[in-house]
């Protein structure tokens, strides 16, 4: 094996540095190929490499695309940093050095004559997504690779190595793979209507891809989710035979308890152990066992409880990293879609057949209560005819007309049903018979011809002979012709209406034409649908059953031919229907050979009954009433309206139109206190009607009740949504009308209450609003109020002088409509950050668009938010000068520091000299000071010595003047001896503790002149202030002079009275010393600034020497106060 040296040995492996300049960057690989030993390899020491190997290597390794070079027999591997992860772990660093075969031996028998030919022949080569199964740690791996080999010349003109650019594609090949299995996933499994079939399909896609996919089974839980079956298997016989078919859910341990984890949790769970207990699984592509699995739960969209599992054997080539998990979890998904789609058409399906048979029991149904209805219908019909036969009062007659003609409209209506199931259950008994078509079609038409041209209109009939018998039901085409005519009539205001029979060829064509209000081009493919209503027709009226066109529709169909419709909205419709001549389209049981007899019957009357109903009455019907209320009714059946009137107007006024736009105006003549309204009528409908009078701030507070056909809780929940306040569906009874309009007349009475006591709330809160502006207008700062939708609800007029913007076009403006560019300021983050925590904020920012500085306070409410803006613009450009300054002023400090540094180093020896200078100084001092103690020893001794001397002196004088002087004189010295012997015993000469050395002065003196403590009280109030020598001793002697004078002179003949004796530091080094009593005081002859007396003199030169300033005051007894300044070197007050 070759050796590795450090890079510090470079210059002794194979040459100078010098030699390996051509090595220089190169990363990791760089640092390996310089400290390699090179010279135990077949190429030898790098100063012998030929020029094309350096040249080869420099240009590997300060490449960033993979690259390696072959060199030589052995073909011995360099290679740079980018070539390193396409080695892996197992084989970076090792294979560097090395022999291409021994690095690839896994896959040298496919690359190997690759490098042969390239090598002998000097052709290169060129691979794209070349597979290989390398081994980059212990296992063989799925690669895929694009790659180029190129041969290198060497010196000698032939091939002396191959240079390789590489690119590791296995990403993308994979990726590929994978997106192809799951397109054919859901291509495959889409057109499953069972989830069995699904997890089948899904099994056969999974067989295509055994490199992903070496086995896959699909289990689908049963009904209870215990148990999980296998519904799908790719893969092996032998592998699905070893794996469970049906799996408990509730096991322990084993498959139940993983399905149950990935169930529980959601997640894939990875299974080895349960693989290996199956024993050796081979399967896939190659021949390695299978050694895990992966079971992923799956759902259908929008579920939460799974609906199965994916049992997904992972390639025993390919490690399971995130993309083969997202690859299978997609397989997955893909499978639950599919199960779902599966279960939903079957859903779908069964609902299709449940929605069918619900049908065809409809039908049933009516049909049934059709011919029930007939019964009561002839019941009521005969009696009626038979009344209106015999002659009746004229107000008992008016009554039973109108029952008369809504039987009749009642039987239409149960005809048309029985016709039109007959037609959808298939049963209908059609006889079909040569007719005379041109005269039975114009028998038909020419029934509505009274009625037509009552309306206004032109009847236009032209049904010349056609030529031939033609083939019909007599019955079910006067339903065609009176169905098409009735509905052109309804829908036609003005002009005419027309029906033409011709014959086309070997059809008859019957269209019934109209000039009336027309039908949109998007409503006519399901204009022959029934139960469709054309969204926003204008007719005379909505009455109707919504089947007449499609039960024509169904009509035409069993005659064998068809209808068709041309129509342009405000020009009218044409409905043309076509039926065959002969007999070859019907059916031979249903044609009888004899002309039927045109014969009348009751159907044309009865539709011609319910069109004269349409017909315009009296626009209002007024009628008297003994209430002082008013009731608008809204109605367009006339017999609704006159029954109303009559119900209504023994108890209110009442008022009668036709539609919602009379009723408007109406309204707008005579506002009544309630309408009474139907919910479907031509022109302006109950909702139009509700909607228009909530919209006029005149009429938002009309009560209405809606009168409808259309029963359930939706229709109502509708009406009230709309406005009304209350709904009542027909038929009703006449008490509980009258009770609903008497409750909804009360509470119309409570609100006006209320709106009018509301009314005077909102004055007072205007009120209130008005002083508030007037304060917010008063105040210097810019105020405003935005809303939730950040519109402005309030602003001051410094907000308008600011924006530039008057109020009015302010308030009601989104802030980011005015001001596009706030929607990303810190002005809207912070508002909004108010507005949602609920809590004040306090921010200042700069504005681009007014360039100034704002701080801004906002306090957030459940309605908005409130902003106090206050300009601070001066102030901030007050802190950027201040900024300037600082700034400039730290610069001049850094400056100033650095000269002072230069400074200091430059005096740093003379700092050690002065040191050493003042080490010597404090020798000397010392010295001095125990030369001093020594002096101040012997001075005390003397002083004493002087004293006693004198105190015999002055025993043995007779003269009285004599004895006096030298007793103040040996008074005088024992003072100077006393301040002698306080400092000869003071620590530090400089830091005399005198507070403790007047105290004990003062107290000698007492103690002198044998002062009674309670004849003479003594009151001292010294501070604790250290004194120098120079200080202390003629302050010594100046109190001294000063209590001795006060002890002789003061207090004669026995008199009492205190001494006040105060030390104290005034300010800085500013001291002050006083001495009180309350004695007889100084002479009044005696001046004490110029008096020759010793004591007062000598007090004088004291207080001289201190540079201080004497003050004598004589308001009661004396005081002599003296002020001086210690040194700045002295000390201070403890």
């Amino acid at each position: 094996m070759a050796g590795r040296s450090s890079i510090s040995d470079l210059e002794s492996i194979g040459g100078s540095a010098c030699d390996r300049s051509f090595l220089a960057g190169g990363g990791e690989m760089g640092e390996r190929i310089r400290a390699f030993d090179w010279a135990g390899t077949p190429l030898g020491p790098v100063s012998v490499w030929p020029q094309s190997l350096r040249t080869a290597a420099s240009i590997v390794l300060n490449s960033l695309y993979p690259m390696f070079v072959f060199w030589g027999p052995q073909r011995i591997t360099l290679y740079n940093d980018a070539y390193c992860p396409m080695l892996g772990a197992g084989k970076h660093p090792w294979a560097l050095g090395r022999s291409g075969e021994l690095v690839w031996p896994e896959i040298w028998s496919t690359i190997g004559p690759m490098v042969e030919e390239v090598i002998e022949a000097g052709r290169a080569t060129w691979s794209e997504n070349l597979p290989l199964f390398i081994r980059r740690s212990s296992d063989l791996e799925e690669t895929y690779f694009t790659f180029s080999y190129s041969p290198i010349r060497d010196e000698s003109g032939g091939v002396g190595g191959l240079f390789c650019a590489c690119t590791e594609t296995t990403t993308r090949v994979l990726s590929e793979r994978r997106l192809r299995t799951l397109r054919d996933l859901a291509a495959q499994t889409g057109s499953a209507h069972s989830a069995e079939a699904a997890c089948h399909l899904a099994a056969q896609t999974f067989e295509a891809n055994p490199a992903d996919l070496p086995f896959a089974l699909i289990y689908l839980l049963d009904g209870e989710g215990q148990r999980a079956l296998r519904t799908g298997a790719a893969g092996s016989k032998r592998v699905v035979a070893a794996l469970p078919g049906a799996v408990v859910l509730g096991e322990q341990s084993g498959w139940g308890a993983a399905m149950r984890e990935a169930i529980q949790t959601g997640r894939a769970v990875v299974v080895t152990d349960l693989l290996a207990a199956a024993g050796p699984l081979q399967a896939g592509l190659w021949p390695e066992a299978i050694r895990e699995a992966l079971v992923l739960p799956f759902t259908g969209s929008g579920q939460e409880r799974p609906a199965g599992l994916l049992v997904a054997g992972i390639g025993a080539r390919r490690v399971l990293d995130e993309e083969y998990r997202g690859f299978l979890d997609l397989a997955a998904a893909q499978v639950g879609a599919a199960v779902a789609n599966a279960r939903a058409y079957e859903n779908e399906r069964q609902r299709a057949e449940e929605l069918a048979q619900l049908d065809r029991a409809k039908i049933a149904f009516f049909s049934n209560v059709s011919h029930e209805f007939r019964t009561p219908l002839t019941l009521m019909l005969g009696p009626v005819e038979e009344l209106l036969a015999a002659g009746l009062p004229e107000a008992m007659h008016s009554k039973a007309e109108t029952l008369h003609r809504n039987g009749l409209r009642l039987l239409k209506l149960v005809n048309a049903l029985l016709d039109y199931a007959r037609v959808e259950s298939g049963r209908s008994e059609a006889h079909f018979v040569p007719t005379d078509l041109a005269a039975c079609t114009a028998d038909l038409a020419g029934t509505f011809r009274t009625t037509i041209e009552k309306a206004g209109l032109a009847l236009e009939v032209v049904c010349p002979p056609v030529g031939e018998p033609v083939y019909i039901d007599r019955s079910l085409w006067e339903l065609i012709v009176l169905n098409l005519l009735s509905n052109a009539f309804k829908f036609t205001f003005t002009g005419r209406i027309s029906v033409r029979l011709s014959r086309e060829a070997k059809t008859v064509l019957l269209a019934v034409e109209d000039t009336g209000t027309g039908i949109p081009a998007h409503e006519l493919p399901q204009l022959f649908e029934r139960f469709h209503r054309v969204e926003g027709a204008v007719g005379r009226s909505f009455e109707g059953s919504g089947i007449g066109l499609a039960l024509v529709a169904e009509l035409v169909k069993l005659h064998g031919g068809s209808v068709h419709v041309e129509s342009e909205v405000a020009k009218g419709s044409s409905f043309q229907v076509r039926i065959p001549l002969g007999t070859a389209h019907l059916q031979p049981d249903q044609v009888g050979s004899a002309p039927e007899i045109l014969v009348a019957t009751a159907k044309p009357i009865a539709f011609v009954e319910e069109v004269r109903s349409w017909l315009p009455t009296a626009t209002v019907d007024e009628q008297g009433g003994a209430g002082e209320q008013t009731v608008l009714l809204v109605d367009d059946n006339s017999d609704m309206r006159a029954y109303l009137c009559r119900l209504l107007s023994p108890r209110y006024r009442t008022l009668a139109v036709a539609n919602g736009l009379e009723a408007l105006e109406a309204i707008r003549r005579a506002p009544p206190d309630l309408v009474l309204t139907d919910a479907m009528m031509p022109r302006l409908d109950g909702s139009g009607l509700i909607e228009a009078l909530r919209a006029d701030q005149a009429t938002r507070d009309l009560p209405v009740i809606i009168l409808s056909a259309r029963a359930g809780e939706e229709a109502k929940v509708e009406g009230l949504v709309a406005g009304a306040d209350d709904y009542l569906v027909k038929p009703f009874s006449a008490r509980e009308l009258l009770v609903r309009i008497e409750a909804v007349l009360k509470m119309a009475h409570l609100r006006r209450e209320v709106a009018q006591r509301e009314r005077k709330l909102r004055t007072e809160a205007q009120l209130a609003r008005q002083e508030l502006d007037s304060v917010l207008s008063r105040i210097g700062d810019l105020f405003l109020a935005l809303d939730r939708e950040w519109r402005y609800s309030y602003v001051n007029e410094r907000v308008c002088e600011l924006v530039g913007l008057p109020r009015e076009q302010l308030l009601g403006q989104c802030i980011q409509e005015l001001f596009a560019e706030a929607g990303g300021l810190p002005f809207d983050r912070y508002l909004r950050a108010a507005l949602d925590k609920q809590q004040p904020v306090h921010f200042e920012y700069f504005s681009e668009r007014w360039q100034r500085w704002f701080e801004n306070r906002v306090y957030p409410s459940e309605d908005g938010v409130s902003v106090f803006i206050t300009d601070i613009t001066e102030r901030k450009r007050a802190e950027e000068r201040l900024r300037l300054w600082n700034s400039a002023l730290e610069q001049a400090v850094v400056e100033r520091t650095d000269q002072l540094r230069e400074l200091n180093d430059e005096l740093e020896g003379e700092i050690i000299e002065r040191k050493r200078t003042g080490q010597q100084m404090l020798l000397s001092l010392q010295e001095k000071e125990l030369l001093l103690r020594e002096i101040h020893h012997r001075v005390k001794n003397n002083l004493q010595v002087i004293a006693s001397l004198l105190k015999l002196q002055a025993h043995q004088l007779a003269n009285a003047k004599l004895t006096t002087a030298f007793a103040e004189c040996q008074q005088r010295i024992q003072a100077m001896a006393l301040i002698h012997q306080h400092l000869y015993q003071s620590a530090n000469l400089a830091r005399i503790e005198f507070r403790a050395y007047l105290k004990e002065l003062v107290g000698s003196l007492f103690r002198a002149y044998n002062v009674c403590p309670q004849r003479i009280r003594l009151i001292q109030e010294i501070a604790e202030v250290p004194v120098s020598i120079d200080i202390a001793v003629p302050l010594g002697l100046i109190l001294s002079e000063l209590v001795s004078n006060a002890l002789k002179y003061a207090f004669v003949g026995r008199r009492q009275g205190q001494l006040r004796l105060q030390f104290r530091r005034l300010r800085d080094n500013f001291c002050q010393l006083v001495l009180d009593d309350d004695g007889i005081g100084l002479p009044d002859d005696l001046d004490w600034r110029s008096t020759q007396s010793l004591g007062l003199h000598l007090v004088r030169l004291l207080v001289e020497q201190l540079d201080g300033n004497l003050t004598v005051h004589q308001e009661t007894g004396t005081c002599f106060e003296i002020t001086f300044t210690l040194p700045d070197d002295r000390g201070k007050i403890r």
